[in-house]
């Protein structure tokens, strides 16, 4: 579980990157449009499970009694 949820993460990380070269023009070609938003909605995602899937692992050893 925390194995995915840091993959998860690092795959959040790389896609805060693209979309920041998006942003600021790295690529030209697609500045803000519907790949951008589609990029930046999937990094938002992605980010969101890595965070559930890491809280969840948590809360369940904590209530296994595991440490």
């Amino acid at each position: 579980m925390p194995l995915v949820a840091l993959l998860l993460l690092i795959w959040a990380v790389f896609g805060c990157a693209v979309v920041v070269m998006m942003v600021y023009g790295a690529f030209e070609h697609v500045a803000l449009g519907d790949s951008v938003m589609a990029a930046i909605l999937a990094t938002g995602t992605t980010f969101l499970a890595s965070l559930a899937t890491f809280l969840s692992w948590r809360r369940g050893r904590r209530s296994t009694g595991e440490r």
